[in-house]
């Protein structure tokens, strides 16, 4: 059994994220460091770990960079993930499968519909922190997966607010034990949540129609300070980010008080293992809405700031 959930464990590279499972591949950390610092180029934001690991091709691609001393320029336009910055070109972005013989979807649509603005967000949140380019895919099994998930989601969501608690009891003798025991929903008195939905901002009444994912970091912070849990599907405008209005959400007529056991079990996926604490010698690699939520401004504001008075910046460097 337990060789059978090793095969089941994808490993991706770091940069071009095709499953290594079966290739040759390298940990990031140990390769030359000029090579480890353009392919860190290549997929910041993201910080490189210990345990990350990149393909063959992906390394020989950095060597010759390197090599041909050519890391400057690539750097220079290393955000713009794109094939020439990646070992493998076709590949699903969630399952590290190469699509070049398979079929795939685009995620990025043009015009897209609830249904797929959902299950865009849903991929937003798998890969974390990595922004989705155009040129980004993934594969249909990956595609299918995850539109059952969104409708799934929206059917929960549907159900809450349509039916009464009584309703819901009644249903459960019809559903699987699956749904019944992640689906089931309980109330937490002294917490509340948003609704799990993309479609807004997790502000009541609010018209911007430009949101931003919120990290798991923000989460903690805003879950242990206000009591409020923000779902993964949660996304906030630029406004609402800055304006530090989260004590508002509590009492506010779009708040809900019922949790699903998925919803808890979210809860403990990041909880326990984040710790909010502010090093200023590496503000770079803080998240930016937690970096916002903390101190108030963006960090170019921030550095700004620091340039603009001397002392302060002495201050924050060397407290």
């Amino acid at each position: 059994m337990e060789d059978r959930r090793h095969r089941l464990t994808r490993t991706l590279c770091v940069n071009c994220n095709i499953c290594v499972n079966t290739l040759r591949r390298y940990l990031a950390l140990t390769l030359d460091p000029r090579v480890t610092s353009l392919i860190c180029s290549w997929v910041y934001p993201q910080i490189i770990t210990e345990e990350d690991v990149v393909c063959e091709a992906c390394r020989d691609l950095a060597m010759f960079a390197v090599n041909e001393n050519l890391q400057q320029e690539v750097s220079n336009s290393g955000e713009q993930a794109g094939p020439s910055h990646r070992g493998h070109a076709h590949v699903c972005l969630l399952c590290g499968c190469s699509i070049a013989r398979r079929q795939s979807d685009k995620i990025l649509k043009d015009s897209p519909t609830d249904l797929q603005r959902s299950i865009i967000a849903i991929i937003e949140s798998r890969v974390a922190i990595r922004p989705i380019s155009e040129s980004d895919r993934v594969c249909h099994a990956c595609w299918l997966r995850t539109k059952r998930e969104s409708q799934r989601m929206n059917r929960i969501d549907d159900a809450r607010s349509q039916q009464s608690v009584p309703e819901v009891t009644q249903s459960q003798d019809f559903v699987s034990p699956d749904q019944s025991t992640l689906n089931v929903e309980i109330i937490l008195p002294n917490y509340r949540r948003a609704a799990n939905t993309n479609n807004h901002c997790v502000f009541p009444h609010c018209s911007n129609t430009t949101l931003r994912g919120i990290s798991d970091q923000l989460r903690a912070i805003v879950l242990n300070s206000y009591h409020y849990y923000l779902p993964e599907l949660a996304r906030i405008c630029d406004e609402h980010l800055e304006s530090y209005t989260w004590d508002t959400l509590f009492d506010s007529d779009k708040s809900i008080s019922t949790f699903t056991a998925r919803q808890i079990q979210h809860v403990f996926s990041f909880v326990n293992a984040f710790n909010p604490t502010l090093d200023f010698k590496n503000i770079e690699e803080m998240d930016e809405r937690l970096f916002i939520y903390l101190i108030g401004y963006t960090k170019e504001k921030f550095n700004t700031l620091l340039e603009e008075v001397p002392r302060v910046k002495r201050y924050v460097r060397e407290p």
